[in-house]
Parts: C-alpha cells; sequence; structure tokens
C-alpha cells in the first residue's frame, strides 16, 4: 500500500486547534497536556493528511469522560474528521 503525502498546509494548525479544542472541551482538567505531533506539525515538509494529536494523562486519577461532556466513541470519530 503506498503512502500518500502532501505538500505543507497551513490549514493543518488551524485544524489541530479545532480537535485540540473538542477534546479539551469533552475531558475537561483530565489532559495534562493536547500536542498537535507527527509529520503534519512540521512546516515545509511532505506530510501524510492526517492530524496526529497526542493527548497526556494523569495515570493515577485516570477515569472515563461524564457523558455529558462527551465520550470516548466521540474522540475516536475525530481522527476520521480530521483527515
Amino acid at each position: 500500500m503506498a503512502i500518500h503525502l502532501e505538500p505543507h498546509d497551513p490549514d493543518w494548525a488551524q485544524r489541530y486547534e479545532l480537535v485540540a479544542g473538542d477534546v479539551r472541551g469533552a475531558l475537561g482538567t483530565m489532559p495534562l497536556l493536547v500536542e498537535h505531533v507527527g509529520s503534519t506539525a512540521i512546516p515545509y515538509i511532505l506530510a501524510k493528511p492526517t492530524i496526529d494529536v497526542l493527548v497526556l494523562v494523569d495515570g493515577t486519577s485516570f477515569a472515563a469522560p461524564d457523558a455529558s461532556r462527551g465520550s470516548w466513541d466521540e474522540l475516536s470519530k475525530w481522527a476520521s474528521v480530521v483527515r
């Protein structure tokens, strides 16, 4: 299977910010860090057009998100939305 690469798109940073806001909204104060990682986070290089997001949580206080703020199913859907 061939890997599809594209020239850097400045909109990728904006798309990450939208996803990061959704993650923070769904998880509240749980994430210690929400970071744009992967090739789309590096300006001026060819990249797979997939926004990769790293979410760091404190494992000692980890709990599933409150259903009123979102669900893991919703979080997993973002992966397909931002491609």
